[in-house]
């Protein structure tokens, strides 16, 4: 197997199912489950956050999911990108 496709695949693998846990948890928070309501009652937080912490919730897994779908999105297909410092910040580094 090539080394290319195999961690292409452990990408695919790995996303698809952090995507899935996170909808998973969004629609929990959703739909009103009790499991966010008790959690929310253990941490302090305010059940009126369910609702909106479900959105951002929704919101990443449609995102990990985008990742698939646009691939300038995803991290397979981007470059390193190239950090530019100015040479003051070059020059404290080598202690000079």
């Amino acid at each position: 197997m090539d080394k290319g496709i195999s961690v292409f695949a452990v990408y695919l693998v790995i996303t698809s199912l952090a995507s899935a846990v996170v909808g998973l948890a969004a629609i929990a928070n959703l739909i009103g489950h009790d499991y966010p309501k008790k959690q929310a009652d253990r941490l302090r937080v305010p059940r009126s956050w369910t609702l909106p912490l479900g959105l951002m919730l929704a919101a990443g897994s449609l995102g990990l999911l985008a990742g698939f779908a646009v691939p300038s999105a995803g991290p397979a297909r981007r470059r390193r990108p190239r950090v530019v410092l100015p040479r003051r910040v070059l020059r404290s580094f080598a202690g000079s």
